[in-house]
């Protein structure tokens, strides 16, 4: 199994380290991304396009996203 983790090891989250030896010994592999690159990566990202929307399900069936700025609301959804 491979696990998506955004930001490697957090200071401020101690209560929520992992140990990536032990997981590796069981098969699981952590790969890291920084936050920079995953919100640059939104940012390049096409707002529509005919084979990827923005899905708002999610938001919507959830909580009230009248309150949300659209431009929040649409890098939630991408």
């Amino acid at each position: 199994m491979r696990v998506g983790a955004i930001g490697a090891r957090p200071a401020a989250f101690n209560t929520v380290r992992y140990s990536e030896k032990i997981l590796e010994s069981q098969g699981i592999s952590i790969e890291t991304l920084d936050l920079s690159e995953v919100l640059g990566r939104i940012e390049r990202m096409k707002t529509m396009t005919t084979t990827r929307k923005p899905s708002w399900r999610p938001f919507t069936n959830t909580w009230m996203p009248a309150a949300c700025p659209r431009p929040a609301l649409l890098k939630m959804a991408k």
